[in-house]
């Protein structure tokens, strides 16, 4: 892609700087090369209506329902949010520790980190908590391939009303980047708990996070509003910071 060649051009030109500078190199051979042209991606998300319209009271009985909150609430991808283990919510600590599982499942770029433990997200796994394994306990759900994951999460919004239009699974960490922003939460901590590798790729969420501002005035800093009161919706301020 045109971000990871830039990314090595940049390593490259590190080398040579130095080499010239040694004196191990008595020209730059990569004199005139350019950046490639970036193109602007259309990050696909969903509005706070949708949001609500997926979690109303009664969508627990869905097959698809604790999957589909596991994805908003955390902001993780696909792989990482089937993978979670119920021994990965510090429930004290209100952070959910996103981790290697050697053997089992390997994160991107190996990064381990943290994601806050959201009030109404609590509230939804309250009720299925166990000591340990997979909050999905099936392998068939949590290994099938992309194509599957992508089918049975359209499938969901189908059965609540919500045209699935371009979204995949991975949009809800797009909408997730992007309300966390929109609260005014730290774009370097929200670059922490979404693992990102450069501040730049969280800002590029500006714009998308510019639409939400109306819809997250009344939510607390950090916690999302989407189910009806009641529900988690009156939950604490989040302290900041958790990334480790």
């Amino acid at each position: 892609t045109a971000h990871t060649r830039n990314r090595w051009l940049q390593e490259i030109r590190s080398v040579v700087r130095h080499a010239i500078n040694t004196r191990r190199l008595t020209f730059n051979p990569l004199a005139g090369m350019k950046n490639a042209t970036v193109s602007k991606e259309n990050r696909e998300t969903f509005e706070p209506w949708e949001l609500r319209a997926l979690m109303l009271q009664g969508r627990e009985t869905d097959p698809y329902f604790l999957r589909f909150a596991l994805l908003v609430y955390t902001g993780c991808r696909i792989g990482e949010a089937m993978h979670l283990r119920w021994q990965d919510i510090k429930w004290e600590q209100r952070i959910i520790e996103v981790c290697r599982q050697p053997g089992v499942y390997e994160l991107k770029r190996g990064k381990e980190r943290y994601v806050p433990l959201l009030t109404e997200f609590e509230a939804i796994l309250r009720p299925h908590v166990q000591s340990e394994g997979f909050i999905i306990p099936v392998a068939e759900d949590r290994d099938c391939p992309g194509k599957t994951h992508g089918q049975r999460f359209k499938d969901f919004l189908r059965r609540c009303g919500v045209v699935p239009g371009g979204r995949t699974p991975h949009s809800t960490r797009h909408t997730w980047i992007s309300l966390m922003l929109a609260m005014d939460v730290n774009a370097i901590q929200v670059a922490a708990w979404a693992g990102h590798e450069s501040l730049l790729t969280t800002q590029g969420y500006a714009k998308a996070q510019g639409s939400y501002r109306q819809a997250v005035v009344s939510w607390p800093r950090g916690n999302f509003h989407l189910r009806p009161s009641g529900e988690g919706q009156s939950g604490p301020v989040l302290h900041l910071p958790f990334a480790s």
